[in-house]
Formats: C-alpha cells, structure tokens, sequence
C-alpha cells in the first residue's frame, strides 16, 4: 500500500525513496479518481522531491498535481473555485513546458503545452487555447507522433468552433 509506504518512509525525513512513494500514492489516487487525496500527494511528492534536489521528478510529480487540478476544476462535486483552480494548474504547466523545452524532452513539453490549451478552453478562454495548441503541434510533428497530432488538431478544430470560425 504506497500511502502506508509514504507515511511510514515520512518520519524518517526527505528522501528520494519518499517522493517516489508519494509520487506512486498520487498515480494511484489518480487511478481512483480522488482528485483532491491526488492533488494534496502530488504536493507532497513535489517538496520531496524537491528537498532531495531530483529535478525531474519533482516536474513529473508536478505533472500529475496539475492533471489533479483540472481534473478539480472539471468536477462539479468537488466545490471549488473552477478558474483559480485552472489557473494553478496552467501555471504548473507553464513551468513545466519550458522545464521539458530547456532539457530538451520535446514530448513531455508538447503534452504540457496542449493541457495549457486545455485549462484555457475550461475556463471559456477560447482565444487564448489556440496558441498553446499551436505550439505543441509542430513539436509532435517533429517527433512523428501522429496520434497526439490528431490529438491536438481535433481540439484546434474543436476551439476554433466554440470561437466561430468553424461551422
């Protein structure tokens, strides 16, 4: 049981063993679609893994706080402030797209880029979609991805529609 795990590995201080274990308590809270349990052991894993100085972990863990976010903000059950909340996650996602660009994981910053894009179209900022979605797609060009290039021509098609420049 990874939260057993994280917590008993928790009193014995930061370690890179404890941020794997919280980082795997929020994949696994994730899984189960406790978005809120998810989102407070991403934080978590991110301190972790920030106090060991494990920069690529720490993005990852980010990564799945900001899935967590949106995924807060797109529930209506969850009661909270849908565009603070979307907010936070787009501007974990901004850190973490020129994080990825800088070490050249060109994937892992096009993934970010197209959620950006997403967060925007949530909050009913369509115009502000396009770029982000524009920006992740020459990159998974590049890479040959024609799955996420669908992927993200679908939500420029999409967005283009709510704005009306589609019909």
């Amino acid at each position: 049981n990874y939260i057993a795990a994280s917590t008993s590995l928790g009193t014995s201080g930061s370690s890179l063993l404890l941020a794997q274990a919280q980082h795997s308590t929020t994949a696994a809270m994730l899984q189960r679609r406790e978005w809120k349990d998810a989102e407070a052991w991403a934080r978590k894993a991110v301190a972790s893994y920030a106090a060991v100085g494990e920069a690529y972990g720490r993005a990852r863990a980010q990564a799945l706080q900001a899935e967590a976010l949106m995924e807060i903000a797109w529930s209506p059950a969850q009661n909270t402030d849908v565009g603070g909340t979307l907010d936070e996650a787009r501007s974990l996602l901004t850190a973490l797209a020129a994080f990825h660009a800088q070490r050249g994981e060109r994937f892992d910053q096009a993934l970010a880029l197209n959620n950006i894009g997403i967060a925007y179209y949530q909050q009913n900022r369509q115009h502000e979609a396009v770029r982000p979605y524009m920006r992740a797609l020459p990159v998974y060009e590049a890479l040959g991805n024609r799955m996420r290039q669908a992927q993200v021509l679908q939500n420029i098609d999409v967005t283009e529609f709510a704005i009306g420049r589609l019909t």
